[in-house]
């Protein structure tokens, strides 16, 4: 993490390795920056390497927040990835809700997922 600055991705990872089951929360707002650059963004691959590092810091009955964004180029691809990867650890014993205030008007506003780990007896 040269310069203080890093990827979603490798500071999840980082995080994962150094702070196992440290997290109660971890908030994702994926897309890009309003104001900023917009070349600047999360994409479909950091982002499936940022989730299951998340899966690896939160502690049990953690909560993690996903946002997001559809309406740039790739939004569409990282918002089905990040829906695989709810589905995936749904059947995992994580509490998944989602929600898309699209409601079929065409527009692309974003989707909030929140994903509560299990809790462990």
């Amino acid at each position: 993490m040269s310069g203080g600055k890093a990827d979603h991705a490798l500071t999840l990872q980082v995080l994962a390795e150094n702070e196992p089951k440290a997290a109660r929360g971890i908030i994702f707002n994926l897309g890009y920056l309003p104001g900023s650059d917009k070349m600047v963004q999360t994409n479909s691959g950091t982002t499936q390497i940022a989730l299951d590092a998340s899966s690896r810091i939160l502690c049990a009955g953690g909560v993690l927040l996903v946002t997001a964004y559809r309406g740039h180029s790739g939004g569409d691809t990282e918002a089905q990835t990040v829906a695989n990867w709810m589905k995936a650890h749904q059947s995992l014993g994580w509490q998944i809700e989602s929600f898309d205030p699209n409601k079929g008007q065409g527009r692309m506003p974003p989707i909030l997922w929140v994903a509560r780990a299990p809790i462990r007896a």
